[in-house]
């Protein structure tokens, strides 16, 4: 942080050093401070290349010859995720998904920004929407499995539990998948279809055997308890 602070003190806008600050705050929790750093660091790059220029400047290049010779050619991409986490922590889901689809103007083949913006829509509940960015960072990247993770994991959310073990299955094996998935379901309250993933998990390896059959037990058991329930609820 020393570092960073001796640089700025040379040159309040040198935005990287500024950005870079901000990205020791945020590792170390300073959320506040982080939001200042890394808020100024943007405000800074977007003066640098604002397009309303002195009169007779007709570019950012143009400006550098009268005597700015700052080099403005890396965007503060750290800055647009870091702010997209932060916001994301706070639930303000719609700020953070700007400061994502800033990223994704930036460098559009970034599979990273594409599975931050989906974490954002399924943190906010929007599934659709996260399904559909997690494919696109898939679609750039089909060998990042924590895409294909959070993929399944929207899925199942959705009901959608075949495609949600093919997308576990990118990262894991078959039995893992079907185990993880019949878990989903059952802290979904989605006992049958739980019983039958958890079933197949078992059939597939009997190394998953324990862990699978005590989800198993654990499914029959909720199962059991909500026909209870079930049955128990006066009738209007």
């Amino acid at each position: 942080i020393l570092a960073f602070t001796k640089v700025l003190e040379q040159d309040a806008q040198h935005y990287l050093a500024r950005e870079s600050l901000g990205i020791l705050y945020l590792k170390t929790r300073q959320y506040e401070l982080a939001t200042q750093e890394l808020a100024r660091a943007i405000d800074i790059y977007d003066e640098l290349t604002n397009p309303s220029m002195p009169a007779g400047v007709q570019s950012v290049s143009d400006a550098g010859q009268q005597g700015d010779t700052r080099d403005v050619s890396v965007a503060p991409i750290r800055a647009y995720n870091g702010l997209g986490v932060i916001y994301d922590l706070q639930e303000n889901f719609e700020q953070s998904q700007i400061y994502y689809r800033k990223i994704i103007t930036a460098q559009p083949q970034s599979f990273l920004a594409y599975n931050n913006l989906g974490y954002s829509y399924y943190l906010s509940g929007d599934w659709s929407n996260a399904e559909t960015s997690y494919r696109r960072a898939i679609s750039l990247n089909d060998k990042y499995v924590q895409a294909w993770n959070n993929l399944g994991l929207v899925l199942a959310r959705q009901g959608k539990f075949q495609q949600s073990v093919l997308a576990f299955s990118h990262g894991m094996d078959k039995a893992q998948a079907y185990n993880d998935v019949g878990y989903l379901a059952m802290v979904d309250g989605k006992y049958e279809k739980a019983e039958m993933l958890l079933s197949e998990a078992i059939r597939l390896f009997p190394r998953f055997y324990e862990v699978a059959h005590r989800n198993y037990e654990d499914n029959q058991a909720r199962w059991a308890d909500a026909r209870e329930a079930l049955a128990n609820k006066p009738i209007k």
